[in-house]
């Protein structure tokens, strides 16, 4: 298949999110299965400009990508160039998938690829969800009736990442046949982690410590501070258990510190701030449990990581992957409550024999469901669905 990708961002550009970094799996993955895959982005590397040649053809990892240059490298991200590029050459493409809200790129491309019949999918990547949609809520909407909702109204079919995105989506006003493929991974990465007990030394951890980590942003929507009052309760009953928080301020970090203060745990709990490549790794093979008990996550990169790295994790229900989680018996479920959280933390702790098989368990999750080879092969599959009208059935089909 000839498949033509719209996203706003695209690698090197991994600071500017999640997205990019599936995105851009997604594409060379596919283009490893012998489709032509092209790239339509800007030139925005999330805040500023890449260093990446403008409005021509670049070959990055088997995918052709055009950088077109926008003005607006931090907001909206207009292209006129990418416009051009549309009209003229969307009819090259067998099918276009589209990742682009609160951007320009997707309405050109929605606009040019319906005017030439040739259909589209759209993954909402939890954009349209309600916790999303009513972060500035008016600009929002207006933007949605003026521009994004003409990309939702001519989509052939959404694709979503989690069942819990799908039931969210459910209260929104524009229906569209949908399919079910979570974000994909490199778990390469994962297979010579660290060597456990170096890691914890080089963290200035004891051997027999008990460890419970978190990666990501320090933002409120993480309920890192329900964790932390769930593990003060925890470390009364477990004197030898630690957390450690890992990720960069997203505007919550002086109030976590001022509450660990507090809660009197200044001993038990570390902040390691930004880590890199192999911080995270470190960090994950030290743990015994990954926790991640956001009140919103449209679907859990960090866990579905540390489950790849054989860690077992503590989701909340408000946590996309949840239901596998639950389902794979790869960790524990709880809402994002100080007292389920402490008593499911100490469930897992002090059982070491189902703590390892939830480890086992969590590592052959990752394996089965979030492969990027696996997931570009549903991928491809659902183009095809959407190209001759089937439906697979692994791909949970609705509507």
């Amino acid at each position: 298949m000839k498949i033509l990708h719209v996203t706003p961002i695209y690698e090197p550009a991994w600071k500017a999110g999640g997205v990019v970094r599936s995105t851009s799996l997604l594409c060379r993955a596919l283009a490893e299965l012998g489709h032509e895959v092209t790239v339509f982005t800007t030139n925005s590397d999330g805040k500023g400009y890449l260093a990446v040649p403008v409005n021509v053809p670049v070959e990055v990892g088997g995918v052709k990508v055009y950088y077109f240059y926008t003005n607006f490298p931090s907001f909206f991200r207009y292209s006129r160039r990418l416009k051009i590029a549309c009209k003229k050459i969307i009819t090259d493409f067998d099918i276009i998938h589209i990742t682009s809200f609160w951007n320009y790129p997707g309405i050109p491309a929605a606009k040019e690829a319906t005017k030439a019949g040739i259909p589209y999918v759209v993954s909402t990547r939890g954009t349209f969800v309600p916790t999303a949609i009513n972060s500035k809520k008016f600009k929002k909407w207006v933007y949605l009736k003026l521009f994004d909702q003409y990309v939702l109204k001519n989509a052939r079919a959404y694709h979503y990442t989690t069942l819990l995105e799908r039931k969210k989506m459910r209260s929104f006003k524009v229906q569209k046949p949908n399919f079910l493929i979570p974000n994909g991974f490199d778990l390469n990465e994962f297979n010579d982690i660290s060597n456990r007990l170096e890691s914890r030394r080089s963290l200035g951890l004891r051997e027999d410590n008990l460890v419970v980590s978190f990666l990501g942003r320090l933002n409120w929507v993480k309920a890192i501070d329900v964790l932390i009052k769930g593990f003060t309760k925890l470390a009364r009953r477990i004197p030898e258990a630690m957390l450690i928080l890992a990720g960069p301020d997203g505007g919550e970090e002086k109030n976590l510190r001022k509450l660990v203060v507090e809660m009197n745990l200044v001993e038990k709990v570390m902040f390691l701030g930004p880590v890199d490549k192999q911080g995270r790794l470190n960090l994950l093979s030290a743990s015994d449990v990954f926790a991640l008990v956001s009140f919103t996550e449209n679907f859990g990169n960090a866990a579905v990581e540390a489950m790849a790295a054989g860690v077992p994790v503590l989701v909340s229900e408000n946590v996309g992957i949840c239901d596998t989680v639950r389902e794979d018996g790869a960790g524990l479920v709880v809402p994002v409550n100080e007292d389920a959280i402490a008593n499911a933390l100490f469930e897992m702790l002090s059982n070491p024999t189902r703590l390892k098989e939830m480890g086992k368990a969590a590592y052959e999750s990752a394996r089965k469901r979030y492969d990027i080879k696996v997931v570009a092969k549903l991928m491809a599959k659902a183009y095809e669905d959407i190209l001759t009208g089937k439906r697979s059935p692994e791909l949970q089909w609705e509507g």
